[in-house]
């Protein structure tokens, strides 16, 4: 069944890939993240799943599964502009949308892209929860980072407004490079003016070809430097 037919929806696969990815205190390089819809939100659509599922069979329990692929991974063309033009000023380094567009039907067996739910350094990346989201699609990027090379940690330092400062990401003491000094003392004094919690992220380097193994989240980089 030919895909250019005016009875086949215009629908697009849309995934990232980020140079630089935080993610649980480590920076990631060139991850991938398929976006789609959020879980948390029901999909309404009045697409003909006979037409777009091979096989179809509704009386299948696994048949929800391909449409939710359709409901949830994929996106219409005003959709993929918006999220095109949300993305084009996003903070992420170095990061690239990609775009397919979906033939159909497609495969009576396949599913959303985290069906299976998540295992050791997999998840979603909530781009709806970011400040100032303003897109009008709400979407996810789910990720999965167990072959994904890590380029740096991340410290995670609170200034408080009596003047005491947690870090959070290193259990010793390192040694800062003089911009980040200088950072990290105006955000105390500005927490000491303000009367407000600050909240600060710190880039330190790790040895090549190193990779966080199983289970490690946070106060992983002993006497690193940063």
């Amino acid at each position: 069944m030919s895909t250019e037919s005016s009875e086949m929806p215009e629908l697009y696969n849309l995934w990232l890939t980020v140079k630089e990815f935080p993610c649980q205190d480590f920076i990631f390089r060139d991850a991938r993240l398929l976006l789609h819809r959020p879980n948390t939100e029901t999909i309404a659509c009045d697409y003909d799943f006979t037409t777009l599922i091979r096989d179809y069979d509704p009386t299948d329990v696994w048949t929800d599964h391909p449409r939710k692929f359709i409901a949830y991974d994929l996106f219409t063309a005003d959709e993929k502009a918006a999220i095109q033009a949300y993305l084009a000023t996003h903070h992420f380094a170095g990061i690239t949308l990609h775009v397919a567009r979906q033939s159909f039907p497609i495969p009576n067996h396949w599913a959303p892209c985290n069906a299976a739910g998540y295992g050791d350094w997999e998840g979603e990346y909530r781009f709806d929860a970011e400040d100032g989201f303003n897109c009008p699609v709400k979407f996810w990027g789910y990720y999965w980072l167990s072959e994904t090379p890590v380029v740096a940690g991340l410290a995670q330092i609170t200034c408080e407004t009596d003047g005491s400062i947690t870090v959070n990401g290193l259990e010793n003491p390192s040694t800062l490079t003089a911009r980040q000094a200088a950072m990290l003392c105006k955000t105390w004094m500005r927490a000491k003016a303000l009367g407000k919690t600050e909240h600060l992220s710190l880039r330190y380097e790790l040895p090549g070809g190193f990779h966080p193994s199983r289970g490690m989240t946070h106060s992983l980089a002993k006497d690193r430097m940063f």
